[in-house]
């Protein structure tokens, strides 16, 4: 697997995964600052040069805190941490675990889904602790998170969340089924993806309504309020204007898989 930067880390907070593909990840070519396979413009050419590692297998998220580090969790080593923008890279103590996804907290603290636990690390990757109460195992695989200590964890048996950084959670009765993807929008509301369907909440969980959609939801991205696109499993890309309620198909990345969007410079996606 190889990792690409930039020489200088564009204006990006939130970096995670692959960004179009044919199938799920087997060999992936990622991009640090994330140059996206769907995107509206291209205001610039860009230059880009290998980065020095991670070596731990396929990578599966990418996150970017406020004093630029960056850390990436791969498919079998867990969470590496690079405090000069990719040039090299450290292993945390997070070790021999698929990372399925990495967010920022609203304290400025790293989430990192492991295989049975949501761990949180305050100071830089270097001391890690878990979220979850002991006994409850569960398979993480999306977070979301919002200013006000909200979290949104998607699992391979439901969703979960939390209004006070992970203090306390809370079961969605409604499914148990795999979560896909999870987001907080601009605007405020929850969004939950499943097979096939996606959920909206605008009271955080006390209530549910179906959007109108029909696809897979892989990935969010809501920067402005109201408007939120989302990546599908293998029918492109989607957007919404009116808060996640219904949606339409970009077909430009019609009849491929965006597991990630990231708004960059510019508006580009």
């Amino acid at each position: 697997v190889s990792l690409y930067k930039f020489p200088r880390t564009p204006h990006l907070t939130s970096l995670h995964r692959v960004c179009c593909k044919g199938g799920f990840m087997s060999r992936t070519l990622l991009f640090l600052a994330l140059l996206m396979c769907v995107h509206v413009g291209f205001a610039q050419n860009w230059t880009w040069v290998p980065s020095h590692g991670p070596y731990g297998g396929p990578i599966r998220a990418l996150v970017v805190d406020t004093n630029d580090i960056v850390f990436a969790g791969t498919e079998t080593r867990g969470v590496f941490v690079s405090d000069d923008r990719g040039e090299s890279w450290d292993q945390t103590e997070l070790r021999s675990m698929k990372i399925a996804d990495l967010a920022l907290d609203s304290l400025g603290a790293v989430l990192a889904a492991g295989p049975d636990q949501l761990y949180r690390s305050a100071d830089g990757g270097h001391h890690w602790s878990g979220l979850l109460p002991p006994g409850v195992t569960i398979a993480p695989t999306c977070i979301a998170a919002a200013a006000d200590q909200k979290i949104l964890l998607g699992t391979a048996k439901g969703f979960y969340w939390s209004l006070n950084g992970g203090v306390g959670w809370t079961v969605w009765t409604l499914s148990a089924s795999r979560v896909t993807s999870v987001a907080i929008t601009r605007s405020g509301a929850w969004l939950v993806g499943l097979s096939s369907r996606m959920y909206r909440s605008t009271d955080q969980g006390q209530s549910w309504a179906a959007t109108e959609s029909t696809f897979t939801p892989t990935a969010f991205s809501s920067e402005v309020p109201d408007t939120v696109y989302a990546g599908s499993d293998m029918k492109g890309f989607y957007i919404s204007v009116n808060d996640g309620i219904s949606w339409s198909l970009r077909a430009t990345a019609s009849g491929k898989t965006v597991s990630h969007i990231e708004r960059g410079v510019e508006g580009t996606l």
